[in-house]
């Protein structure tokens, strides 16, 4: 599975009627609460209003939809997108449960919504967060620019103050148990009525529930996250996953197995006819039964029993005019050869080191010493990318298939990552997946802005 990331064009928290902006600041406080509780210790809560925040965003969709456009994603191939945020609450106090920080404590066994927002707003230039008579840094703050609880930009007021009426329900929820995970919302239907259905996206915000919008309480509980304003890897961002694996069987075609035959082709293809070395028709392929994977790449599936008279050699008319030829080989149950060999996977373009402007679309090709023809499509590659963060590995992008058409490569799309050293872990796996054959092989590579750092 591939992975595609797409990150916010802006970003702001809104506090219950703040005239406020913190739309600059590296991270989001959701917070519920009632602080003048907290200044005067006033537990029946009095006259006080309720404290709580939302963030809203807006992600920036206009790349993702460049690869749509240029076919390297498509509609049928995506299989999902997440937003992602990440928590940036260190747990270290009383474990993940209801740490305190100062006048502040972790929320946790909290519930919190997912909204659509319908109005244009600006993210604005604000950066501190200011809650009733406190303000968090005892400083003074300045900054009452939009967007704030009640306006969305310098001319005009949100329909209803703080975007979204109170009691309006969600489009779906995530619940925090311990208040230190981080935030995973399935919003796959949503983004492709942005993608595919010419639906405007305006932005999302993310409250936490009516219920606990109202609560009082003591203390102020706070879920905080990074924003897109942070120095840390942690952007909060959504993630596409697609299925865009190109693998052809056609090297090892086997007798009585699903098999798919590829075939790279700049022109659309509209059929297929599979032909045996006698020029005899086996079968005829529509449109229909034809599945495009990406920008150029084409697949039929092809199961030839072995009870068909005495062929061992097949070919692929595409369109009538582009061929493929393939031989189709008796089904091999023994696979101990497998691990007689010591694979190691390697690059062949890709350099240890190597510099990558940021935008960048490399086709990285491996290659696997030791490896027989018969074990082509046993013997299977793998990838993964990961950066770290004060030592920490971060995973970018999970263990994935490698490519298999005429050699093995994948595509190493560089849009969507962020200026950083990274690297790239390369292994064999068989084609059961269980297990991973020596030896694996990592270099590094760093990407950096069109400055070159």
């Amino acid at each position: 599975m591939s992975v595609y990331r797409s990150y916010f064009d802006k970003n702001n928290t809104l506090i219950n009627k703040s005239p406020y902006n913190t739309g600059k600041n590296e991270v989001t406080e959701l917070v519920w609460g009632n602080i003048e509780s907290v200044l005067i210790d006033n537990t029946d809560g009095g006259d006080s209003e309720p404290v709580f925040s939302r963030f809203l965003f807006k992600i920036d969709l206009s790349h993702l939809q460049k690869q749509i456009q240029e076919g390297y994603i498509t509609k049928e191939t995506i299989k999902k997108h997440t937003i992602k945020l990440f928590n940036c609450v260190n747990p270290r106090r009383k474990e993940l449960e209801g740490g305190s920080f100062d006048v502040n404590t972790r929320a946790y066994g909290v519930e919190v919504e997912l909204h659509e927002i319908n109005e244009e707003w600006i993210e604005g230039n604000g950066y501190d967060f200011y809650y009733d008579n406190v303000f968090v840094d005892n400083l003074t703050p300045n900054n009452t620019n939009p967007s704030n609880w009640y306006k969305r930009n310098f001319e005009n007021d949100w329909q209803e103050t703080g975007v979204i009426p109170t009691g309006t329900t969600g489009l779906t929820t995530f619940y925090f148990e311990k208040g230190g995970e981080n935030l995973e919302i399935d919003i796959t239907d949503l983004v492709n009525e942005y993608l595919f259905e010419s639906k405007t996206h305006y932005g999302l915000l993310i409250k936490f529930t009516n219920e606990i919008e109202q609560r009082f309480d003591r203390k102020l509980n706070i879920l905080s996250f990074f924003t897109r304003h942070t120095n840390t890897y942690f952007e909060p961002h959504l993630e596409t996953e697609y299925n865009s694996l190109v693998f052809d069987d056609s090297k090892n075609f086997e007798f009585d197995t699903d098999n798919k035959v590829f075939i790279w082709s700049k022109v659309p293809i509209t059929g297929a006819t599979v032909l045996d070395d006698c020029d005899k028709i086996y079968k005829t392929i529509p449109q229909s039964g034809i599945t495009k994977v990406n920008k150029d790449f084409y697949y039929i599936d092809l199961n030839i029993p072995s009870t068909y008279p005495s062929h061992t050699n097949f070919k692929v008319l595409w369109n009538e005019k582009l061929l493929k030829e393939f031989t189709v080989y008796p089904q091999n149950l023994n696979f101990k050869n497998v691990y007689d060999n010591i694979y190691y996977p390697m690059t062949t373009n890709l350099s240890d080191n190597q510099r990558i402007k940021r935008g960048e679309k490399i086709k990285v090709n491996l290659d696997i010493k030791n490896i027989d023809r018969k074990l082509f499509n046993k013997v299977i590659p793998y990838y993964r990318i990961y950066t770290k963060q004060g030592g920490t590995e971060i995973e970018v992008i999970k263990k994935t298939r490698v490519n298999l058409y005429d050699h093995y490569f994948f595509l190493l799309d560089t849009e969507c990552m962020i200026p950083k050293e990274y690297y790239l872990e390369m292994y064999v796996m068989d084609q059961y997946e269980e297990y991973v054959l020596p030896n694996i092989n990592t270099i590094r590579f760093h990407i950096v802005n069109e400055r070159g750092f």
